[in-house]
């Protein structure tokens, strides 16, 4: 068994952020460019990433951002969701998605938005374990906070 610690990014994480999102061909950012991205969502206020360490290695990371609409309460969009698969089905993503939920409580949102690429649906399945509804119109998962 493996252990991992989840914790707020901080901006020395953008390295190992910019590993995994090169590793799976998951990014156009050079290492400078992913630095002062996660370096302006640090400074926002509105916007959180939280990483899941096993030992000092990047198991994981989730981006939300809250999302302010003209047309509907304000609710926390979950941006990017990575797990290297080492680390899929073992815990990993659910407690990411549960420091997200955590700080959306905090927020005050009214629900989480979190919008899957039609061939990674098959990796969501926790979501609905989770009571997320899968929207067959949109194909968004939301869980009312």
């Amino acid at each position: 068994m493996f252990s991992f610690t989840v914790r707020p990014a901080v901006i020395n994480d953008a390295e190992g952020i910019f590993n995994y999102n090169k590793k799976h061909g998951r990014s156009a950012l050079s290492l400078e460019e992913t630095t002062a991205a996660l370096g302006e969502i640090l400074a926002d206020g509105t916007s959180k990433v939280f990483v899941a360490i096993n030992s000092q290695h990047l198991a994981g990371y989730v981006y939300a951002r809250e999302i302010i609409s003209l047309s509907e309460p304000r609710y926390i969009e979950i941006v990017n969701l990575a797990l290297s698969d080492f680390y899929r089905e073992k815990g990993v993503g659910t407690v990411l998605i549960q420091a997200i939920r955590q700080w959306a409580e905090q927020m005050l949102s009214a629900k989480i938005i979190f919008s899957a690429k039609v061939y990674d649906l098959e990796k969501y399945t926790a979501l609905e374990e989770d009571n997320y509804i899968k929207d067959e119109r949109s194909l968004i998962f939301f869980r009312t906070m």
